[in-house]
């Protein structure tokens, strides 16, 4: 069985249209054989690292240390990223991210997919 390992900001219950059609991607590929983790942050500052299962798939939600503009950052959430990616055969990361394409271009040998949803139009000034 394949292990597809999902990057992005917020997930499921965060409503949002890229966490929904991520919500979508990762229920579709859990039900069609593949091993499906989602590392992604919580929408709360409670430095936790909060591990649950919804509809067979793996959600791997880390707690931001700060947010800049719309980006949770999280000094766990890179740390666990090198931790479990060797482990998954494909990485699947939802644009725009920064800190997930920062991963990606940091990806060894590793299948990498890119679902582009949008441009940053809000922080284009940044």
């Amino acid at each position: 069985m394949k292990k597809v390992l999902v990057l992005n900001k917020m997930y499921h219950p965060d409503i949002g249209g890229v966490e929904t059609i991520t919500k979508q991607y990762a229920e579709w590929l859990s039900a069609n054989n593949y091993e499906v983790t989602v590392l992604t942050t919580n929408s709360q500052k409670n430095f936790k690292v909060e591990i649950e299962h919804i509809n067979n798939v793996k959600i791997v939600r880390h707690s931001p240390l700060f947010i800049i503009g719309p980006l949770p950052i999280s000094i766990l959430y890179l740390f666990h990223y090198f931790l479990i990616a060797k482990r998954h055969d494909v990485i699947h990361i939802h644009e725009p991210f920064p800190i997930g394409s920062l991963l990606g271009s940091l990806t060894f040998k590793k299948s990498i997919v890119v679902t582009f949803h949008s441009d940053i139009v809000k922080q284009k000034a940044l």
